[in-house]
Formats: structure tokens, sequence, C-alpha cells
């Protein structure tokens, strides 16, 4: 998640002290005697008087009251108590509705915690309250992003853009989801934008670079891989990006060498571990991929391309039992992901079970897979 911003505010009441001076004789009022005086007896200058006191010493109250919601909102925020600080927060807006800190930073927990409608009224209700609180406009997008409502995030990081056309981040934000929007052009010209306002920006050149791959232009990705890795070496995506590119390009040692180094930097980057599999898949070496996908799962369980490419070498090998069950923990993790259900039919297949087989395909199909129709069509009607 992107950095929260938490604002703390300190203030301080100052008390209402009236001091009217010393009586020096019976006939001169003390100030107790002016605020308990009745009405009838007081001139209408000193009725308004005495009215200004009592609302100042009320609002004073408000906002100590509201305030010491607030910090404690603060402290829970900061031992990430978010449920705790969301109440706290809640309280002080409560008592003061206009409270546009509170408001922000209960909307920050809110995105802590996921609930994104609340995350997001809670941002737009600031902006309603001040229409120059920049951060409130960039964590409304954050939080649409969250909700995979893509669309809106695009049209809300413009609305960014337009108040802020010089800062190089919401560019770099607006190419990211038009990455997502599968706008691959357009995404390209906001990282453009993004790196002629800051030029050392390794993250643009990486996002670029990944929508230039999506787009087949493979040389043109590498070399802005490469350009990214020059100005942060230490990024252990950036490499295991390069290697999945240089494997695009057959670069099969040039790939290995790319995902090793993704592993140097972080040795627990499964996904790396899963990709350098897949080389060693294509290159027919199917117990050293099966163990790189062995390493994939020991560190991440629930990830079942690793799974899916473990059952594709293990089918290779002949094993179809096993790679059924490979296929089978695919499923299980992914109820969606058609390939292994494409995958599963070929192996029940090759185990003499053709309504297996034709079953898994038709499931394919039904998610849309071209190629589950085609296996479906041609081996089951």
């Amino acid at each position: 998640m992107n950095k929260i911003y938490i604002y703390f505010l300190i203030l301080s009441l100052f008390s209402v002290n009236i001091v009217l001076g010393q009586a020096e004789d019976e006939n001169q009022l003390s100030s107790d005697s002016l605020l308990t005086k009745s009405d009838s007896l007081l001139t209408e200058e000193e009725i308004h008087f005495r009215d200004s006191i009592t609302e100042i010493n009320m609002q004073a109250r408000i906002i100590k009251e509201s305030q010491e919601n607030y910090n404690i909102g603060i402290q829970k925020f900061a031992q990430k108590e978010y449920y705790e600080a969301i109440d706290y927060f809640g309280k002080a807006i409560q008592i003061r509705p206009d409270f546009i800190k509170a408001i922000f930073n209960r909307g920050c927990a809110e995105l802590y915690v996921k609930n994104y409608n609340q995350a997001y009224k809670d941002f737009d209700k600031i902006i309603k309250l001040d229409s120059t609180f920049i951060k409130a406009y960039y964590k409304r997008a954050e939080t649409a992003t969250n909700m995979e409502n893509y669309k809106q995030s695009e049209k809300l990081y413009e609305q960014i853009i337009s108040k802020e056309p010089d800062n190089y981040k919401h560019y770099y934000d607006l190419g990211d989801i038009k990455f997502l929007l599968k706008k691959y052009k357009q995404a390209i010209k906001m990282f453009d934008k993004a790196i002629e306002l800051k030029n050392n920006f390794a993250k643009a050149y990486n996002d670029r670079a990944s929508c230039k791959r999506k787009l087949g232009d493979y040389e043109e990705a590498v070399k802005d891989y490469e350009k990214a890795i020059s100005i942060e070496p230490d990024l252990a995506f950036v490499y295991n990006n390069l290697g999945s590119t240089k494997n695009k390009l057959k670069d099969y040692d040039g790939a290995i060498k790319a995902f090793n180094k993704a592993n140097i930097i972080d040795p627990d980057y499964y996904v790396a571990y899963n990709n350098r599999g897949s080389v060693y898949l294509k290159q027919g070496q199917y117990m050293k991929a099966i163990v790189e996908f062995n390493q994939a799962i020991k560190l991440n369980h629930e990830y079942y391309l690793s799974y899916n490419n473990r059952g594709i070498a293990r089918h290779k090998m002949k094993e179809y039992s096993k790679a059924i069950n490979d296929f089978n923990k695919a499923i299980e993790l992914n109820s969606k992901y058609s390939t292994a259900y494409i995958n599963r039919g070929i192996s029940k297949e090759m185990n003499r079970d053709p309504e297996g087989a034709c079953s898994d395909w038709e499931k394919a199909s039904e998610l849309g897979d071209k190629l589950g129709k085609k296996y479906f069509n041609n081996q089951c009607e």
C-alpha cells in the first residue's frame, strides 16, 4: 500500500479568563456577579459579553474533546490498531463533523482494513469540504484502484494531473492504471511524461518496459529494464521482468542469469524460482524444473501457477497421476484458472479417463478459453 500520511495536530486551547479588576467599594460589580446577574439587571452590551464568553468556553470544550479523541486515534494508528483508530477518529468527527484531519486519517485506516467503500466516502467528503486538499484526491483514486474500479481510477488520476501537472508520480500512477486497462500505448505516454519530469525514475522505466513487452516489442523492453537496473540495481522484480522478456526472445541463458540475480537480491522471491523453472521446462530439463517449482511452492503454498507448471513437468515425465494432483491443487487455489483445466484434461486423457478429460475441457470452454473450446469440440463431440 502507498505511504499513508498521518497528520499530528497540536492544538493549544486558551482558557478565557475575564478579569474586571478588584472592587474598591461595595458598589463595584465583580466578574462573578456579572455572569450570574439576572438578565433583567444587565444591559444589552453585558448580555452579549456574557453570551460570548459562554460560547467561547463551549467551543473550547468541544475542540478539546474532539482533539483528545483524534490524538488517541493517531496513537492507535501508529500501533497498527486500525479498528480502534477508526473508532476514535469517528468520535472526533461526531463532535466536529468538519474535522478534516480526522476524516482523512479515518479514511487511511479504512484503507488498511480494506473497507474501501467507507474510505472512498471519507476522501470524497474531504474534497467537498476543501477542494484544495490534494492528498484526498490521491487517496480517493488509490481507493478506487483497490476496489478494482480502474475506469474510475483513470478519471480520478486525470483530475489530479489537472491540479498538479508537474508531479511525476501522478503520471506514473495513471500509467499503471492504463496498463491494468490494457491501454498499453497510452500507458507508455504516461511513463514517458513521468520520466521526462524525473529522469532517474527506475520504476517508470520498468513499467514502460512491461508495456512494450505486452506489445511484443521485446528488444525495446529489454533496454528499458536494463536502464531501470542501471538506476536501481537492487530491485529483484526488475531482474525477474528482464528474465521473462529474455525468455520470450529465447535467450534462455540470459533469462536464467536474470532470475538468478533476482534471487540473490531476494532469496524469498518465489516468482523468480517459478520463472526459472519455466525456462528449464522449455529446455526439457524436467527434474531441474520441478526443483524450482518445489521451491516456489515452499515459499508460497498458494501460488497456483507453480502447481500448474509442476504438473506440466510431471506430465512430460509421464507421471500422469501426479500431474493430475498438481492440476487439482492449482484449480483448488484458483477455480477460474482455465489453463489448469485444459492441462488436467490432457493428463486425464493420457490416464485413460476420456470422460474426465472432456469435462475439464468443457469447463475451460465455459470460462472463455478458446483452446479449451477447441479441445472439447475436436475430442468430445
